[in-house]
């Protein structure tokens, strides 16, 4: 039985939707952030690999593992040329240091897909080097800095009518909190929740693909925001005592089942990424939040993270939180 759109599912496993996709990824230039060995930005690297990208460019913080990676694309796919850059998120300034090496390759003369996959869940208060809350900085301040980088080589793909998507893995956890417009920081972490501010942070991935869309969508560029689902093969949560896990999940705040219910293998949350990345049945959809392979419904997302207007205000913080603005 031939795989289709209409198989989508939580179940759906990336390989199988890379297979069904392959026409649309031969050709691309495809990079990805937060990849390391065993997690979602590897699992999507793999299934893409064999339908003959152009060429992949990796980015994550430990050489080590992307070099890892490397390996594992070469014998699966040793035709594929695949690079990778070191990029620290916890750094505004590393950030952009990173995607100004990718930019700066004369060799590439296009980006036809940029998947934000790093990120980090439900830690400490804490602040980075540049003073911002850890959780905001990480998944929405430095991916904004760093895709501002790379987005002339975007801008470029889209003149070619080559239609580039920028993707933004978010998480159903934008349903715990919207963005703290009075406090970004929770009041320099006084009034500091580490699921409160993770929900902050993944509702800002998803305005962010929403911001995409409204800002350059004439241009041909298109945008999307996922919830890859809960994944226990991965390190997201390891540093979470269980404890804490389950007196979460039992809080009234959390946005998913039991845990038991909702685990997902890494090829199963890796889908939709695939889905997000590449399939053009999306384009009239720029800007939408996805779940499970599919458009996220009203049950799926809160109307706050897909708002248009609060879209424009958080464009208009990063850009004073930053100092940067993406090439017009």
């Amino acid at each position: 039985m031939s795989f289709s759109r209409a198989d989508y599912s939580k179940s759906t496993n990336a390989d199988d939707v890379a297979k069904f996709l392959h026409d649309e990824i031969v050709g691309k230039t495809i990079v990805i952030t937060g990849v390391s060995p065993s997690n979602l930005g590897s699992e999507f690297a793999y299934a893409i690999s064999t339908h003959s990208p152009k060429l992949i460019i990796i980015a994550g913080r430990n050489v080590q593992k992307l070099e890892e990676v490397v390996k594992v694309i070469n014998s699966k796919a040793p035709e594929v040329p695949v690079r990778y850059v070191q990029l620290d998120l916890s750094s505004l300034e590393a950030a952009k240091k990173a995607g100004q090496e990718v930019a700066g390759w004369e060799d590439v003369e296009v980006i036809d897909t940029l998947v934000n996959n790093a990120g980090i869940m439900a830690t400490p208060y804490k602040k980075t080097v540049d003073g911002f809350e850890s959780q905001f900085a990480v998944n929405h301040l430095a991916h904004y800095v760093w895709t501002a980088q790379l987005f002339p080589k975007i801008l470029a793909s889209a003149a070619q009518g080559r239609s580039p998507r920028i993707v933004n893995v978010s998480s159903n956890g934008h349903k715990v909190h919207d963005i703290n417009w009075d406090s970004l920081d929770f009041n320099d972490g006084k009034n500091y929740d580490m699921w409160d501010a993770y929900g902050q942070s993944k509702t800002a991935n998803v305005l962010f693909s929403v911001g995409l869309a409204e800002k350059f969508g004439n241009k041909g560029i298109y945008s999307y925001s996922l919830h890859p689902g809960m994944c226990g093969e991965t390190h997201l949560g390891l540093h979470i005592p269980m404890d804490d896990i389950y007196e979460f999940l039992a809080s009234g705040k959390a946005p998913e089942p039991g845990i038991d219910v909702a685990m997902k293998t890494l090829q199963q949350c890796s889908s939709t990424h695939v889905v997000a990345a590449f399939d053009p049945e999306l384009k009239p959809h720029n800007g939408g939040y996805l779940a499970d392979c599919q458009i996220g419904d009203v049950t799926r997302r809160k109307d706050y993270a897909v708002d248009k207007d609060s879209a424009k205000k958080l464009w208009e913080i990063t850009e004073q939180l930053t100092g940067v603005k993406f090439q017009e």
